[in-house]
């Protein structure tokens, strides 16, 4: 009974073992391909006249076994704005600055989904003095050749449901 036991212990190691080797890493420098990608989620239209939201947009991603910390860089109309987030791999609760309208913090998990980086994370914002609550899923994917990165996002407030797909090419 101790040999199988040991056996079967080995046999989960493996596979542990296995499936974080064929777990994709996103690192690198990634610039939003704007021709392929939906208006993102967290530029909207600025001002009353309409204009779009960000020019230009980079992530600098750093992935470790067990985080991923997200630089994100956005130039709106020539002003740069930057922010940070870091993400435990393992479905732990991480808390991150929220981006865009409102601020507040955003409280969310990350864990693998087969080959596929998955954050559900939820914010409380207040915006022209009224506060409520959103929810996001962000889905994060590579190409087979690890030089696309696509991120679908959907965005769940008490005004409905935006969803979008933004891709980034590796630099």
């Amino acid at each position: 009974m101790t040999r199988r036991t040991g056996i079967a212990g080995i046999w989960t190691i493996a596979l542990v073992m296995t499936a974080l080797a064929a777990s994709p890493n996103f690192s690198g420098t990634w610039v939003l391909d704007k021709e392929k990608s939906d208006q993102p989620p967290f530029g909207g239209r600025r001002g009353g006249g309409g204009q779009q939201g960000p020019t230009d947009v980079t992530l600098i991603v750093k992935q470790t076994d067990n985080e991923l910390t997200v630089t994100r860089k956005i130039n709106m109309g020539g002003e740069e704005r930057t922010s940070e987030a870091k993400y435990t791999l393992d479905g732990k609760e991480n808390s991150n600055p929220g981006f865009g309208r409102g601020g507040g913090q955003v409280l969310s998990k990350t864990k693998w989904d087969k080959d596929k980086l998955v954050t559900t994370g939820k914010r409380k914002v207040n915006f022209q003095g009224n506060e409520f609550e959103s929810e996001t899923q962000e889905v994060r994917s590579l190409s087979a050749d690890g030089k696309t990165m696509t991120v679908e996002t959907t965005t769940t407030t008490p005004q409905g449901d935006r969803s979008g797909k933004q891709v980034y090419n590796k630099q």
